[in-house]
């Protein structure tokens, strides 16, 4: 027994032997000796090459070492997975990388956000960053559901602007990323825009400002790619396809000390260049860092995808007893080890925690840019530094035993104090934006940390704040709150500023009873000043004429510009009745003219006088169910009415015509869901030859909607014709023809029969038009003389050589071409002479005039009817509606014949049938009326 006793004894006392021999070497190298300077290993992700990287950051190295005179500080450059290794090692003790990373490394390592980095962009100091998407200029890529099916170049999965703020844009639209084909081609953005120039992909997903720096540097040429759907971003100066979000961040990992951390975070935001010396920093050039930004934004972004840190699911607390039973029983024996040491060491360490402490403080207070406040326990001040004289105007004898109650405000009341303590008191640190007041009177905003500085008896003995002036942070947000509700070219309220103001307006109008105008200025034919003189004498223009306006309302009523060439006059609601507003307004418009009809000298030479028209929208208590937007239009409408009157003239807004357009514009939608809701109906009017015998027939469109109702086609096919829906409606007509072709060719009496289909000009103007409709004929292979295509001179006026061209194609296709209303419009016998017509369509309007006493209208038809035949063609008449008439047309040569007399537009199915029975009884002359 008393031999194994000695033999456990021996055994102890050799393990403690052991790990004295193996702890106090690595306790003197982890605490060096005080003349001996700590490493401090920042690591930034490197993005581009070292060069570039190096101009980015060398300022601020530069900086940081001088702001951080008792560390050795050390700056590695590392692309992603070098620097993960890195972190992964504890080789360093800060991070700089970008948001997403940031994030990643909080949720997986535990590191700690102390900072964000300011960059140079166009002189100006900028800390954000949006995502952009590059698409060629000359692409078909036009808004974010174009991407469907395309090549996107990405920088990596780990970045945030070259990836996932451009996807975020895509999922809130509801684009499905699967249907996207990606490409990886990072790691640097360059690389990605490089994908898109040589063809690579269609799109290119980088950090917005990449590009801009790159034409920067004389390295691309400017038209050559353009932004897809581009934000509206007052203040930032690139182009950007998402919102902002906050940029780099600055972390310190867990194994770093808190009072290097504060060390860290102290001289960072301490930084201040110089103006000479960011005068020759390369534009995106690191030059300072402010308090960190909330991370929730970014945090949302990749939480949608499941990005790192959001795709690893949380461990169970049997997987993390599991993963960490070896390291529990290390620890356990080496907590038996380190208890027999833990006497020793521990005077060792109270003493460097002092000297720390103290360095601490020096550092703080000597090495920082940043106003630096030392109090005592009892809250009187002991010592400040420089910064806190430039900053607050005191001296430090002006200060220096006194409480900071000296600097309060007056905004903060007791209670915001009182917390301010409680937080120090609890957690040992307190920060926060606070308004203090300088020595000469005047408030400014500030970020103050304050942090509790504790003796080795654990009571505060040092409270140390520091803080930062926020003037100008404050000043570029009133900036961009000026810049959201006015114009920055003529300084004038811009929309939203009188939308604003007019709906402020309307509900004072309602509850007083009162009346109001609204006045919308357009410039008339304002596009030939940029025209003539150029797009700066164009902006001196709309200044000038913005000053008249200004000069002649008086102080209460508004005048905002809400276009280009666009004014408007809000005149408040002072009138008892809408006829008094209306008498007031008309007074107005008239002056102002008068007044902007005035010519006006251009500064760089030349003379402009402009007229104006002036719509009128009377606002008041009758309008209640109209918003602001609604009184806006409603001016729009007036103005509009005044330029159709001819310019130069004052309209007031009816609306019987808002109610029109309203029709109109109901009846454009329904249009446009006709062909998909089977509301459209073919029709068929018959075309007989001399002897009464059926040749063929005209296809005519019919739009019977849902309830039975049939709309007229001259009211829906103008409207097609201005919507440009004709397009898909000509080809659907076309596509039912062929096939009424091909289906007739098994009915023995409709085999040999033609279809006549009309062409519109503005189909006819399509640059694939005669491509797709070759593709669509091409089933009917030797069958396509028997589909007539009809087209009017309008077709050939512009570009006669186009439409030849355009022609023969067709008649080599084997098509039969008829030139429709010959005679109506600009008729030229060279359309006759040069173009591959097989039909001449004498039109109805000549046919109606025939008669026993017109012989002027007989000789001309007569003419027509020699024409056509002497140069090879069939002649055809439409509108025939009486036995003379036929009569008449045969006697003079006229070949083939159209009109109620012969057969009315009847149902395609029952025309089918109609003609059926007709070649079946051919004697027979019943017309259908």
């Amino acid at each position: 027994m008393k031999a194994l006793w000695r033999t456990c004894t021996w055994i102890w006392r050799w393990l403690v032997a052991a790990w004295l021999v193996w702890l106090l070497p690595a306790a003197a190298w982890a605490h060096p000796e005080p003349g001996e300077r700590p490493v401090l290993t920042i690591g930034v992700l490197a993005i581009q090459s070292a060069p570039v990287e190096q101009a980015r950051w060398g300022a601020v190295e530069q900086a940081l070492a001088e702001a951080l005179p008792h560390y050795r500080v050390q700056w590695e450059f590392l692309p992603y997975p070098a620097l993960d290794r890195a972190i992964s090692a504890q080789h360093l003790d800060a991070v700089i990388t970008n948001p997403g990373h940031a994030l990643a490394l909080q949720y997986l390592v535990g590191a700690t956000p102390v900072a964000s980095v300011i960059r140079q962009v166009g002189g100006q100091p900028l800390a954000a960053l949006a995502g952009v998407a590059w698409v060629r200029a000359d692409g078909p890529v036009h808004q974010w559901a174009d991407l469907k099916g395309r090549r996107v170049a990405y920088v990596s999965e780990e970045s945030l602007g070259g990836r996932w703020l451009q996807s975020y844009e895509l999922y809130r639209r509801g684009i499905d990323l699967d249907a996207i084909q990606w490409l990886a081609a990072g790691p640097s953005h360059d690389g990605v825009i490089d994908a898109v120039l040589s063809g690579k992909a269609d799109a290119a997903f980088v950090r917005a400002g990449v590009w801009e720096t790159r034409l920067a540097r004389g390295a691309g040429d400017s038209r050559a790619l353009r932004p897809l759907e581009p934000q509206h971003l007052p203040g930032y100066p690139f182009a950007a396809s998402t919102p902002l979000y906050p940029d780099w961040v600055v972390l310190t990992l867990p194994a770093t000390s808190g009072p290097v951390q504060r060390d860290l975070a102290a001289a960072l935001l301490a930084i201040t260049l110089s103006e000479s010396l960011r005068a020759t920093l390369p534009d995106d050039a690191v030059i300072g860092f402010a308090p960190p930004q909330s991370s929730a934004a970014i945090a949302r972004v990749l939480r949608t995808f499941r990005v790192r840190p959001f795709a690893v699911p949380p461990l169970t607390v049997r997987e993390r007893l599991e993963a960490a039973a070896w390291p529990l029983a290390a620890a356990g024996a080496g907590l038996l080890l380190v208890s027999l040491v833990a006497i020793l060491l521990w005077r060792q360490k109270r003493r460097l925690r002092q000297l720390l402490q103290e360095q601490a403080i020096q550092a703080r207070l000597f090495d920082s840019e940043l106003g630096v406040m030392i109090v005592d326990a009892e809250r009187r001040i002991l010592r400040v530094n420089p910064a806190f004289t430039r900053i607050t105007g005191y001296h430090p004898d002006e200060v220096i035993g006194k409480t900071p109650k000296l600097l309060q405000s007056g905004r903060q009341d007791d209670a915001f104090y009182q917390s301010m303590w409680d937080a120090l008191a609890t957690k040992g640190v307190w920060q926060g934006e606070i308004w203090n007041r300088r020595k000469n009177g005047e408030v400014y905003p500030e970020w103050l940390t304050i942090s509790a500085v504790h003796g080795p008896d654990g009571q505060v003995r040092h409270y140390v704040g520091v803080f930062s002036d926020l003037s100008w942070r404050k000043a570029a947000e009133a900036q961009i709150e000026r810049l959201s509700f006015q114009d920055p070219l003529t300084d004038l309220p811009n929309r939203q500023m009188l939308l604003q103001r007019l709906q402020a307006m309307r509900v004072e109008s309602h509850e007083q009873q009162t009346y109001g105008a609204l006045l919308l200025i357009d410039l008339d034919h304002f596009h030939l000043v940029n025209d003539v003189y150029g797009p700066r004498s164009g902006d001196e223009v709309l200044r000038r004429c913005a000053q008249r306006l200004r000069d002649d309302l008086q102080p209460d009523d508004l005048v905002a510009r809400v276009t280009s060439d666009e004014f408007v006059v809000l005149l408040p609601a002072r009138h008892a009745s809408s006829h008094l507003a209306a008498f007031a307004a008309q007074a107005v418009a008239e002056r102002l003219r008068s007044v902007l009809r005035e010519p006006i000298t251009l500064s760089q030479g030349g003379t402009v006088q402009l007229t104006v028209s002036i719509g009128i929208a009377v606002v008041g208590v009758g309008g209640q169910d109209r918003d602001a937007t609604d009184w806006l239009k409603a001016a729009d409408l007036a103005m509009q009415q005044a330029k159709n009157a001819g310019r130069d003239v004052v309209h007031f807004f009816d609306p019987a015509i808002e109610q029109a357009l309203a029709k109109g514009f109901a009846l454009r939608q329904a249009l446009a869901q006709a062909i998909d809701n089977d509301e459209l109906r073919l029709y068929a009017q018959p075309q007989l030859d001399a002897d009464r015998r059926l040749v063929g027939a005209e296809v005519l469109l019919r739009w019977q909607r849902r309830d039975g109702t049939l709309v007229s086609p001259a009211e829906f096919i103008p409207l097609a014709e201005e919507s440009g829906l004709i397009v898909p409606i000509g080809r659907w007509v076309r596509q039912q023809a062929i096939a009424t072709l091909q289906r007739w060719q098994a009915r023995p009496a409709l085999a040999g029969l033609r279809l006549s289909v009309n062409i519109s000009a503005r189909e006819f103007a399509k640059p694939d038009f005669v491509e797709l409709l070759l593709q669509d004929v091409a089933p009917l292979q030797t069958l396509a003389r028997q589909l007539e295509l009809e087209v009017t001179e309008s077709l050939f006026l512009h570009n006669p050589a186009a439409a030849k061209a355009a022609f023969m194609q067709l008649k080599e296709a084997g098509l039969t071409l008829a030139l429709d209303d010959f005679g109506t419009g600009y008729s030229s016998l060279s359309y006759l002479q040069t173009l591959p017509f097989d039909v001449l369509k004498i039109d109805q309007r000549f046919v109606a005039q025939l008669g026993p006493q017109d012989t002027k209208s007989e000789a001309l038809v007569a003419t027509i009817i020699a024409l056509g035949r002497n140069f090879g063609m069939t002649v055809l008449a439409e509108g025939v509606e009486t036995e003379e008439q036929a009569s008449k047309l045969i006697a003079l040569g006229c070949q083939q014949l159209q009109g109620y007399l012969l057969g009315r537009p009847m149902p395609l199915d029952a025309f089918e049938t109609w003609a059926t029975q007709r070649q079946v009884h051919p004697d027979d002359t019943v017309t259908t009326r």
